[in-house]
C-alpha cells in the first residue's frame, strides 16, 4: 500500500469480496461481522464454521487469510482486547495518546460524539443556569484577562428567562498542565502489552530449551499485542516451536514468556538499542544480519555475506 489511494482500493476490493460471497450464501454471514480494512472480527459457534467462511472467500477472491481463535473468552483486534460475555461483547482499549493519535483530533471526536448524544437525548428538565466556558492562555495577568471577560460576557449577554442565572467558567490548557496531569494521573499503568516502542525479549520454556535458555530479540514501534499477532502468524518464534518442539504457536504462549527489555520513543535509538542486545545477548531463536546502520564496529566488508536476513520492511521489523 506504497499508493495514498491503496487503503481505498483495498476497502473496495473486500467490499466487493463480502458482497458476492454473502450473496451467493446468505446462510453463513455470523451474526456479528464487523471489518476494517482487510482485518475482519466475527462471532462463530465453531471453528468449522469460521473455515467455512474462510474457504467462501477464498473462492472469490486471490487473498490468503488467517485466523485467530479467543482465548479464556478475549480476543484482541486492531489494539483492541474484546471481552465475550454471555449476551455482549465489551471492549478495553489503550491510551490513544500512547498508540500515536494527536490530543486534538481525539478531543474533537469526542465532542461531536457527545454533541451528536445531547441533540438526540435532550434533558426532560431545563437547568435554571447556563454556564458558558472560555478558553483563555496562560499568561502573568491571567486574573485581570478573567475579570475582563466576565465583565464584557455580563454586560452584553443575558438569557431570556430572567429566571435564570449564567455562569461563566474560564480554563487553561497550556502544555506545561497536561504534563502534570499526565504526571499525577490516578489511571492504572498501561498493560505491558498495549506498550509501544519496545524492545522485547521472548523466551521458549518448552522441553529441553527451558534448560538452554532459547530466546529472541525484536522491536516493535506498534503495541506489543500487535507485535505478537503477526509472530503468531509467521516468523522465526513459530518456526522454532514448529520444527523444535511440533507444536503451533499459541498467545499464550507469547504472552507467558515476552518481556520488554527496553522502552524508548526514538526510533533511532530503539532499533540501536534491539542490535546492542542482539548483538550482547546472542539469542539462538534470531536469524538476522547484523545491522548496517546500529553498529558501526560490526558493519561487514562491501560484499561480504552475513548471513540469512528475514526481516520485514515495515516500521515493526524485527529479525523474523
Amino acid at each position: 500500500m506504497g499508493s495514498p489511494l491503496g487503503v481505498l482500493f483495498a476497502n473496495f476490493y473486500m467490499g466487493a469480496v463480502e458482497e458476492k460471497v454473502f450473496a451467493e450464501n446468505p446462510d453463513i454471514k455470523p451474526t456479528v461481522y464487523a471489518r476494517y480494512i482487510d482485518d475482519i472480527f466475527i462471532n462463530a459457534n465453531t471453528e468449522e464454521e469460521v473455515l467455512h467462511l474462510i474457504e467462501n472467500f477464498k473462492k472469490h477472491s486471490c487473498l490468503n487469510y488467517t485466523h485467530e481463535l479467543e482465548e479464556e473468552n478475549k480476543l484482541p483486534f486492531l489494539d483492541v482486547m474484546v471481552h465475550r460475555s454471555s449476551s455482549c461483547f465489551s471492549t478495553i482499549s489503550q491510551l490513544l495518546c500512547n498508540n500515536g493519535y494527536p490530543q486534538q483530533e481525539i478531543d474533537e471526536v469526542i465532542r461531536r460524539r457527545m454533541d451528536n448524544y445531547i441533540r438526540e437525548n435532550p434533558p426532560e428538565q431545563q437547568t435554571s443556569c447556563i454556564t458558558l466556558y472560555y478558553k483563555n492562555t496562560m499568561s502573568s495577568a491571567y486574573k485581570e484577562d478573567e475579570k475582563a471577560v466576565k465583565k464584557i460576557i455580563h454586560n452584553n449577554v443575558s438569557p431570556i428567562n430572567t429566571d435564570t442565572k449564567l455562569q461563566v467558567i474560564i480554563y487553561y490548557k497550556t502544555r506545561k498542565t497536561a504534563s502534570l496531569i499526565m504526571k499525577n494521573s490516578c489511571l492504572p499503568p498501561t498493560n505491558s502489552l498495549q506498550e509501544v516502542n519496545v524492545v522485547y525479549q521472548h523466551t521458549c520454556t518448552v522441553g529441553d530449551c527451558s534448560h538452554l535458555n532459547s530466546r529472541y530479540i525484536g522491536f516493535t514501534s506498534t503495541t506489543l499485542s500487535k507485535r505478537i499477532t503477526a509472530h503468531l502468524q509467521d516468523g522465526a518464534i513459530r518456526r522454532h516451536y514448529m520444527n523444535e518442539h511440533g507444536i503451533i504457536l499459541k498467545r499464550h504462549h507469547m504472552k507467558s514468556n515476552t518481556t520488554i527489555l527496553v522502552k524508548e520513543n526514538n526510533k533511532r535509538r530503539l532499533k540501536m538499542m534491539e542490535a546492542v542486545h542482539i548483538y550482547s545477548e546472542k539469542p539462538t531463536i534470531n536469524i538476522q544480519q547484523q545491522p548496517e546502520s546500529s553498529l558501526p564496529s560490526q558493519r561487514q566488508p562491501h560484499g561480504a555475506v552475513a548471513g540469512c536476513s528475514l526481516a520485514t520492511s515495515d516500521e515493526t521489523r524485527s529479525a523474523l
